[in-house]
């Protein structure tokens, strides 16, 4: 019964900054981008490098798997270390996803236009 005859008291809590525009302009957009599809794209070239060669099967089958699991994560991916925690992808392609990461400073990562997929 006490439950019941609890009341809930409110917290105040301050407000959420919102950035302006500019700043976000200035800053080039996100934070944070998502790595995904330049993830993706990588391990793509790694399995059409690895097809080739009969004794890389193995690096082409894992490939395979590593994009599979990394195009149905539900999150967005933020860097190579989140990836290499994920089961299915694990260390094995750790070091060509961070380079991959470091190469794309010169390109922007890939976004959709907005409301394109939302």
């Amino acid at each position: 019964f006490a439950a019941a005859t609890a009341v809930k008291l409110r917290v105040p809590t301050p407000a959420i900054p919102a950035m302006s525009a500019k700043v976000i302009k200035e800053i080039g957009g996100k934070l944070y981008p998502d790595l995904t599809h330049n993830f993706i794209i990588a391990l793509t070239s790694q399995a059409r490098r690895a097809r080739h060669n009969s004794y890389q099967r193995a690096s082409f089958d894992s490939a395979l798997r590593s994009i599979v699991v990394i195009a149905l994560h539900m999150r967005p991916l933020r860097s190579a270390e989140a990836t290499r925690r994920m089961k299915g992808v694990g260390s094995n392609f750790y070091d060509l996803l961070k380079e991959s990461v470091a190469g794309s400073k010169s390109k922007k990562p890939f976004e959709p236009k907005k409301g394109k997929f939302t």
